[in-house]
């Protein structure tokens, strides 16, 4: 797929057959969807990761639950249709990326609120694999902690290379 960026330039968007919502069968239950909603409100998170891949830099939707207790996250990972990843450091996973994340997005949304609901909205609306200044835009609206803690530090430490005599 060709992405067409604001200077006329054109960058390519690898896709694969998308999935969509109604494919997530087990999700179309309400009870499953609003539990799998409480779930990544409570220890989930809804982002944009980006990964190299061919020379290029690529971004993508994620989904991603991790607990210390494995039957909630086998669980998850089964509604999303993805496999669970661990432990690791005692922690299980599961992560849905790309189309999967928009199409269990799409069906959790009505049962999740504040801040990941926006971050859930905004994903629906530009898609699983988006472009750099998407991503950009998106880690500017929901910045989280952790990087405004590196952004603080960063500026502390310009502050004090900047005050050296």
């Amino acid at each position: 797929m060709r992405y067409h960026r604001p200077d006329g330039s054109e960058d390519f968007v690898r896709r694969s057959n998308a999935i969509t919502a109604d494919m997530l069968t087990e999700l179309q239950d309400k009870t499953q969807a609003a539990w799998l909603g409480a779930l990544i409100l409570a220890d989930g998170e809804c982002s944009y990761i980006s990964f190299p891949g061919k020379g290029r830099q690529y971004f993508r939707a994620r989904v991603r639950i991790g607990i210390y207790e494995r039957e909630p996250v086998e669980k998850a990972a089964k509604l999303m249709g993805v496999s669970l990843m661990g432990p690791r450091k005692g922690r299980f996973e599961a992560e849905a990326q790309g189309s999967r994340a928009v199409a269990v997005l799409t069906q959790i949304s009505p049962y999740i609120i504040g801040r990941k609901s926006g971050e859930a909205l905004y994903i629906m609306q530009h898609g699983g694999s988006v472009s750099r200044e998407v991503h950009s835009d998106f880690q500017q609206r929901f910045a989280t902690l952790r990087r405004r803690q590196g952004k603080m530090a960063w500026e502390k430490r310009r502050a004090f290379h900047h005050n050296l005599p």
